[in-house]
């Protein structure tokens, strides 16, 4: 598989992964879902996700080439029409992490923990979708484009602002 969770890298940084967790879900302005690509399809019972990135509270999932994220061919068929959800499943334990493509019922509860703040599991839902007797279909992508904060300040220099004061300590 070609997905990589980037904050669960080891390394010997000052920085851990939860702290670049806490930088990020900062900066997308608490936002979860697609940075950029990333586009999900379903043909027959495979997912397949493009090139690109997620964010789920921080944590960056990157696909570097198209890559197959779900096989559902050996699945057992129920035999009545029942939605599901696609889910990113993001695990934290100190500086580990780990990262799992799963489906559950469309209306079970998503685990919801803080994980850019520590330990627990996030569910990103990328999507719904159908299965029944006839097989998988009508796949619903949930992903919203995150643009970044929206309570970032402006790009232009404080008013008042010289760029003289840079030299005397003011900024």
């Amino acid at each position: 598989m070609s997905l990589i969770l980037l904050e669960s890298l080891a390394n010997n940084a000052i920085i851990r992964p939860s702290d670049g967790a806490t930088v990020n879900f900062l900066a997308s302005g608490r936002k979860n879902g697609r940075v950029k690509g990333a586009a999900i399809s379903l043909s027959g019972r495979t997912f397949t996700m493009a090139e690109g990135t997620l964010i789920a509270r921080g944590h960056r999932i990157k696909c570097d080439a198209s890559t197959q994220i779900l096989d559902l061919s050996g699945a057992t068929l129920p035999a009545s029409e029942t939605a599901y959800r696609l889910i990113a499943r993001i695990s934290r334990s100190g500086d580990s992490g780990s990262l799992t493509i799963t489906h559950q019922l469309a209306s079970s509860s998503l685990n919801n923990d803080p994980i850019d703040e520590g330990n627990g599991t996030y569910d990103l839902s990328l999507g719904t979708f159908l299965m029944g007797p006839n097989g998988v279909y009508d796949f619903s992508d949930a992903l919203p484009t995150v643009t970044g904060s929206s309570s970032g300040g402006s790009s232009s220099p404080p008013r008042g602002w010289r760029s003289s004061d840079t030299a005397r300590g003011a900024c």
